[in-house]
């Protein structure tokens, strides 16, 4: 019983993560396309005026994925890496493997 239930969370997260992360990708590669697009603005930023440890990350992404690494770096290093995560989850659901 415990392990049936187990499989099926397993396999709703599988779905998801499979759904989601080519999404994500894709509103990345089109907002450095298209910077008018909506945005999420960071709540802490807004209320104190100072940048949070994940400030600038989207648009770190956004320069990874179309390709302009040192840009990437300027606005955040920790972009580059989450850009290359995004790319295996996505390359690892169009081959068919279980990202997780």
């Amino acid at each position: 019983m415990r392990q049936k239930l187990f499989n099926q969370i397993i396999l709703y997260r599988r779905r998801w993560i499979s759904l989601v992360a080519p999404l994500i990708v894709l509103y990345l590669v089109l907002r450095e396309r298209y910077p008018w697009l909506p945005g999420w603005s960071c709540p802490i930023r807004h209320a104190t005026g100072l940048p949070c440890p994940g400030c600038y990350l989207t648009r770190s992404i956004t320069c990874s994925l179309s390709g302009q690494l040192g840009e990437a770096l300027y606005w955040h290093v920790m972009g580059p890496p989450i850009a290359l995560t995004l790319l295996g989850f996505c390359g690892l659901t169009i081959i068919g493997q279980p990202v997780i």
